[in-house]
């Protein structure tokens, strides 16, 4: 159970969580606005050891953050996969997403057209990389 929530976690790093408000100021946000496509995600997990996953092996997914602090993902592990909606919250290089209640913070960086989100949960450290759609 504990490696299936880690690899949701994985595929969208917000398929179980969402974003919590609005972009405030929108200083050093405006570059995560639009659609990302889930590449891969390397895992440093005590459950699982090292690896990196990949749509290669079944993963899928992808964000779009909206510029009024909303977002839309959607995700696919190995053949089990949903929509979620929320806000996001970004400041520097934080980025806070809300979902349903819950709430997951990350931070992230942006280099050409590529985003890279890194979080921690469960005693795992995920580092997702997503390209621009």
């Amino acid at each position: 159970m504990k490696l299936r929530t880690l690899a949701v976690i994985v595929v969208g790093l917000a398929l179980i969580v969402g974003c919590g408000g609005s972009d405030g100021d929108g200083s050093g946000t405006v570059g995560l606005v639009g659609s990302w496509t889930f590449v891969k995600a390397d895992i440093n997990s005590p459950y699982v050891g090292t690896l990196t996953v990949t749509t290669a092996m079944g993963y899928s997914g992808s964000i779009t953050f909206n510029a009024n602090g909303t977002f839309t993902a959607s995700g696919n592990v190995l053949g089990d996969g949903g929509t979620f909606t929320g806000t996001w919250v970004a400041a520097g290089n934080s980025l806070t997403l809300t979902s349903e209640g819950d709430t997951q913070s990350a931070t992230y960086s942006i280099s050409g057209s590529t985003l890279s989100l890194s979080t921690s949960a469960e005693g795992s450290t995920v580092i997702a990389e997503f390209s621009r759609a």
